[in-house]
């Protein structure tokens, strides 16, 4: 008789789930190939994206201090970009915490510890990725409760967009952020649509899903 672990190991196999979950794997499977993969949201690096996008170039994007030299872990090809992303040029303040530094005030249901605050500037993805006019793009964004800000900046270079992997709240993770429905309504509007989650499901709920969106007419949705 299989015990509990050696069960859901073998349904898990039979129809395609998996028990362990990387979010590479999830990316992978798209079988895409983009020649620049942005990193918005760095800190110490993202691992697992590098190495599923190995053969392409890197831009990575993050506004704290020391920048690049914060990075543990890094692309074999990048270029680091030192500055916050919205839907305009501008400047914030930002609340230093480490990998979960934010430019908004969180909520007793995120509520941590500030190290520092200090002013960061701000920029559109679309200015960023002006110094890259040719090749497909792919994106990720994890800028703690600002990814629908960072979204309102991408409008230029949308066609050039292959997916996006996009940190978004459930909860009400941060004050005067944005609801899970009202991200989904921008990414259509931007003709994106929803297409995978790339973390797995909990029972109580999760805060957020890392939610994975491909362009309205992608080949993947027939």
């Amino acid at each position: 008789m299989l015990n509990k672990r050696a069960f859901l190991d073998r349904f898990a196999k039979r129809f395609n789930y998996v028990r362990v979950f990387n979010p590479g794997d999830a990316l992978a499977a798209l079988g895409k190939s983009p020649d620049i993969v942005v990193d918005v949201g760095v800190r110490n690096g993202t691992p697992w994206l590098y190495r599923t996008f190995a053969d392409s170039r890197f831009l990575l994007i993050d506004p704290q201090r020391g920048g690049a030299e914060l990075l543990k872990v890094a692309p074999r090809n990048f270029e680091f970009v030192n500055c916050g992303l919205g839907a305009a040029p501008d400047t914030l303040i930002l609340n230093e915490q480490g990998g979960k530094s934010t430019v908004l005030q969180r909520t007793a249901l995120t509520q941590e510890d500030v190290d520092t605050t200090y002013e960061i500037q701000l920029d559109t993805l679309d200015n960023v990725l002006d110094r890259f006019p040719q090749g497909n793009i792919g994106i990720k964004i994890d800028t703690e409760g600002f990814e629908l800000e960072v979204m309102r900046g991408l409008t230029r270079h949308l066609h050039r967009v292959q997916f996006i992997l996009a940190e978004v709240s459930v909860k009400n993770r941060f004050e005067n952020s944005y609801t899970f429905a009202e991200f989904m309504d921008l990414m259509a509007s931007k003709g994106l649509r929803f297409y995978n989650v790339a973390n797995l499901a909990r029972p109580q709920g999760r805060s957020f899903f890392d939610c994975i969106f491909l362009q309205h007419e992608d080949p993947l949705f027939s």
